[in-house]
């Protein structure tokens, strides 16, 4: 443990490297340049990463709201979409320095000499900040995004979803085809990664998953381009991998101590108590008579009862009537930023298999994903599952059950409640407003066991709810006025502040139907119909 605290205090180096402009042409003597070894920026772009984007701004503040995971309960202003604009600004701003820094790493092992296995994970864990940052914003600067430093461009073009989507399939494919699974001594992968501990094989595997979950969730709007992807990868799996259980999981182990705490949990550490569970994800779970309810919630303290909050709610309610998040997720300081899960993979297969995107059993490959997020947690106290012989019976209830068309009983499976949707009078109330979605019900179970799956995993469970509308979550009832006409949560993320003022041209270019900030502009792979 003290050699890794000594470890992120060095490693800060990285981060300085990354962000000091000119000021580093005085402090560096030009004779004698010091380069940061990739070692030491790898572990400091996954310690920060794992800080900026598994922690409470981004996640937990807003992406785990608009998804219908966690919310605020106190100081609710983030989950009613008042943003502040420091905080805007400084969200757009790490997407960068972490992938400056990456950047720095592909500059040092792409020599001759270099470490191809350490220059793979980079262009893997780029890609993969690229993705929640073209998932967030929609276009973004990237092929344009570091010209300032050869090209002293200050005021990069915004690149479509499209155009940045399948480049990364590219990329993503060439540092897969690039690991050695049994490389020389000198091209092994060290302590650095603290994600995997170095084990490549991992890394190929979250290459190849990533790339499948790209494939999945452009499959909409490029049906055939999707299909290319996913052929590749489930026809090869020797060659492509994908993660195969629960012990391929990519997550972060925080140590706990000093500054190296989970972040939710360290928020909830104190006497502040800011975050409960939101009454979708309670409402889902209680429907489905769910084991996992007492793992992702605790009862109110008012009453024993399980009651979530409306995220954004027009009024801030008593703490002690909520449901606080579940004590391996927000009492845990040693606990985990998740990046990739097992499960995730089984609901891509099962998507894929019941859409006809790839030959395979999809009520298999369902089964296998519920039964994996199940397994994440037998050892928790208190754990959903004690022994194998109690999954079954929760894959036969009939809200569960892959062929059985019953399904929780929100808005657009048939309940006049409108509650849970919480969307006002008008188009799409009563409905999914995916239309493929709609359709098939077992495309809508897919959906809602990858959305509990999710759980902790904010920035992908909003993508994942603009995709599929599963559940239906409408906007926060506490909202501005002025954000009044919508019918669903945010379709996206603001852009910086600071970008509009200095590259406003740019920003210009790409903003047209973008309406009170977060509305007006779907992601180019969401088709959702009626959705304002």
């Amino acid at each position: 443990m003290k050699n890794l605290i000594k470890l992120f205090v060095i490693i800060g180096l990285a981060g300085f490297i990354s962000c000091t402009g000119n000021f580093e042409e005085i402090n560096v003597n030009p004779n004698n340049p010091e380069v940061a070894p990739s070692a030491t920026i790898l572990t400091y772009v996954e310690r920060q990463a794992s800080g900026w984007y598994g922690g409470v701004w981004l996640n937990f503040n807003e992406s785990s709201s608009m998804a219908g995971h966690i919310t605020k309960i106190a100081y609710i202003d983030e989950a009613r979409y008042a943003y502040r604009a420091g905080t805007v600004n400084d969200m757009f701003n790490r997407f960068y320095i972490l992938i400056r820094n990456l950047n720095k790493i592909i500059e040092n092992e792409e020599v001759e000499g270099g470490n191809p296995n350490m220059m793979a994970i980079a262009l893997i864990f780029k890609c993969y900040i690229y993705q929640w940052a073209t998932d967030h914003l929609n276009a973004i600067p990237y092929s344009d995004a570091f010209k300032a430093y050869s090209d002293k461009n200050y005021t990069p073009k915004y690149d479509s979803q499209e155009s940045i989507y399948r480049d990364m399939l590219n990329v993503l494919k060439k540092a897969s085809d690039m690991i050695d699974v049994n490389p020389p001594a000198y091209n092994v992968v060290t302590g650095a990664d603290i994600i995997y501990g170095g084990n490549i094989t991992r890394w190929k595997k979250f290459a190849n998953s990533l790339r499948l979950r790209m494939a999945v969730r452009m499959s909409y709007v490029d049906e055939a381009g999707a299909k290319a992807v996913i052929s590749e990868i489930l026809g090869n799996p020797d060659k492509y991998p994908i993660l195969s259980s629960n012990a391929d999981n990519a997550r972060f182990k925080w140590p706990g101590d000093a500054n190296y705490m989970e972040p939710l949990s360290d928020a909830m550490n104190g006497t502040r108590k800011d975050y409960g569970s939101c009454d979708i994800m309670i409402s889902v779970l209680s429907e489905l008579d769910d084991p996992r309810l007492p793992v992702y919630a605790r009862p109110a303290v008012s009453d024993g009862t399980y009651r979530g909050l409306i995220p954004g709610a027009a009024s801030q309610p008593e703490e002690p009537t909520i449901s606080r998040i579940g004590q391996f997720f927000a009492y845990n300081l040693a606990g985990y930023t998740y990046y990739f899960r097992y499960a995730e993979v089984e609901f891509l297969k099962a998507e894929i298999y019941e859409r006809g995107l790839f030959s395979g059993d999809a009520e298999a490959a369902y089964n296998a994903g519920v039964t994996a997020s199940l397994q994440e947690y037998t050892a928790v106290t208190p754990g959903p599952v004690t022994n194998e012989n109690q999954i079954a019976p929760y894959l036969a209830l009939p809200k569960v059950a892959y062929t059985n068309a019953e399904l929780p009983l929100l808005a657009f499976a048939g309940n006049a409640d409108t509650h849970n949707c919480r969307v006002p009078e008008g188009i799409l109330k009563n409905e999914c407003a995916n239309p493929a979605v709609k359709a098939n019900p077992k495309l809508q179970k897919i959906a809602y066991q990858k959305w509990i799956s999710l759980f902790q995993q904010g920035l992908e469970a909003w993508a994942e709810v603009r995709r599929t509308d599963i559940p239906i979550i409408g906007p926060a009832p506490g909202r501005a006025a002025s954000m009044a006409n919508h019918n669903r949560c945010p379709t996206r993320y603001p852009y910086a502040f600071d970008e509009i003022n200095i590259n406003g041209e740019n920003v210009k270019a790409v903003s047209n139907g973008i309406v009170d900030l977060y509305w007006g502009q779907q992601m180019w792979w969401d088709k959702r119909t009626g959705v304002q």
